[in-house]
């Protein structure tokens, strides 16, 4: 496959990635409330089941949605340092500059919410949630990478060796 299909399939996930965020956030608020809650019920029941725990429900949808900032925003984060290792030059200001983009996202994402007719908030603290979660996706990413480039280069000597 060519470098220029994969570079514009890569930023095409990517802008999928960053509407689908977006696109959470123009939901109203019960609409919004309605989407965790799948999710919610199904893991109290998990804990409640096999631990016996009765998880609060208000500090648990709270947590459930808190976490769905942080792993929406840590999938567009590995997809943008993908792509920037795959394509884009190796130094701090790509890197800044693509740290932007995820800070921007996240930005967009809560002024969204502030739309009056959605009944929503945007939150500060959701921004840094995101952030964070596009910021650790970076590292993860690295930490892989390194660990790939190792593997390679100790099968290459071990090859070499034989």
């Amino acid at each position: 496959m060519k470098t220029k299909t994969k570079k514009a399939i890569f930023i095409a996930v990517i802008v999928c990635s960053v509407l689908f965020i977006w696109s959470n956030s123009f939901r109203n608020g019960e609409v919004s409330k309605e989407a965790s809650n799948g999710l919610r019920q199904l893991i109290i029941d998990f804990f409640e089941y096999c631990f016996g725990i009765d998880l609060k429900e208000t500090f648990f949808m709270a947590f459930i949605r808190k976490i769905a900032h942080f792993t929406e925003y840590f999938i567009l984060g590995a997809e943008v340092f993908l792509f920037r290792n795959a394509f884009l030059q190796k130094n701090k200001t790509t890197l800044l500059n693509i740290t932007y983009i995820g800070a921007l996202t996240a930005f967009v994402d809560e002024t969204i919410q502030l739309i009056p007719a959605l009944e929503r908030s945007g939150e500060v603290g959701d921004v840094w949630i995101d952030i964070c979660g596009y910021l650790l996706a970076f590292l993860a990413v690295f930490i892989v990478l390194q660990i790939i480039k190792k593997v390679k280069k100790y099968l290459q000597n071990k090859k070499n060796v034989l």
